[in-house]
């Protein structure tokens, strides 16, 4: 999610009540975001999605929190996390601030012996403030919740309804883009396992969409990795049995180039079924998944977004000071 900039008013930043008006501003990158999911998976892709058709996977989504990452090598390949926290679900730096999504229209092509690769799909984020607090793992205690989807693109309290924006800021738009996996062309999720019979691990790569304007729209475009999971450079065309150098194994599929472009953002999700049967659905191959998710990116800062992040992170290191006291 290139999940960039925020503007944040110095003086909101660092009050006692933690009022601000829209959105904060993350300073330069690479950064580090976490994540829970909530969702449905379909390896039939026979999920209504209530626009009159079916998909195969979605879900809803509560960023936890977002640090300070460190550039891993080769330049453009990953980021792992561990530094300074920029943001903390409901804490920092503004008390009862959420940042929450809902990812929709992700279908399957294929479950078998080599994994299940996915096309397709999107990412919605927005920043809500000034409501009661939403979790996800409430929302997967009882299928009931389920009804609280109302359009592919929409669950209450998650997503702004339409035509209410009163304490909820659309963000933008991410999609779910091909690179994952060297050799498939057209994936754009990969999991070498069935979600459906064992907990594991998906990876994928997702770019802003600038033509859905939101509040981080023209500042989530980073276009930091412009490595595929092999470290072959964008526009890497592979046969089949070519060795990916990372893995010392030879790609599988029927070749071409799977990522055309620099992305933004690169997720790694770890999901299990534990927790989330309340999501299934009876009789079909529906069924519940929670996740804890990594997600990383490079933040684009706007002209002066430095120095205002700088005094949110002395406001920061004030707060720790004064909790120590």
């Amino acid at each position: 999610m290139k999940i960039a900039n925020w503007t944040i008013a110095a003086a909101a930043a660092l009050s006692a009540t933690g009022a601000l008006a829209g959105p904060i501003a993350l300073p330069a990158g690479p950064y580090s975001l976490q994540y829970y999911n909530a969702e449905q998976f379909s390896a039939t892709n026979d999920i209504n999605n209530m626009s009159g058709g079916k998909e195969g996977n979605w879900g809803i989504m509560q960023v936890s929190n977002i640090v300070k990452g460190t550039a891993l090598p080769p330049t453009g390949s990953d980021i792992q996390g561990g530094g300074t926290p920029f943001f903390v679900d409901q804490l920092f730096p503004i008390g009862g601030a959420q940042i929450l999504g809902m990812f929709y229209d992700i279908r399957h092509d294929a479950v078998g012996t080599t994994g299940t690769r996915s096309h397709g799909g999107k990412i919605d984020l927005y920043w809500w403030q000034g409501v009661a607090a939403q979790n996800v793992g409430t929302e997967l205690s009882s299928g009931a919740n389920l009804a609280k989807r109302t359009a592919q693109n929409e669950y209450t309290g998650f997503t702004c309804a339409s035509g209410n924006t009163a304490n909820c800021t659309f963000l933008g738009e991410l999609t779910f883009e091909p690179g994952v996996e060297p050799g498939y062309p057209a994936a754009t999720v990969f999991t070498p396992t069935d979600p459906q019979s064992l907990d594991g691990t998906s990876k994928s790569y997702l770019s802003v969409d600038t033509s859905k304007l939101g509040a981080w729209t023209t500042t989530l475009d980073g276009n930091y990795f412009t490595l595929d999971p092999c470290n072959n450079p964008v526009g890497k065309s592979y046969s089949p049995g070519d060795i990916c150098p990372v893995t010392g194994l030879p790609v599988g599929g029927p070749g071409g180039v799977s990522m055309t472009a620099a992305q933004d953002v690169r997720l790694d999700n770890n999901f299990t079924r534990s927790g989330a049967t309340a999501w299934d659905i009876a009789g079909t191959d529906t069924i519940g998944l929670r996740s804890n998710d990594p997600a990383r990116g490079l933040a684009v800062p706007e002209p002066g977004s430095l120095a205002l992040a700088g005094l949110a992170l002395v406001g920061l290191a004030a707060i720790r000071r004064t909790r120590k006291v």
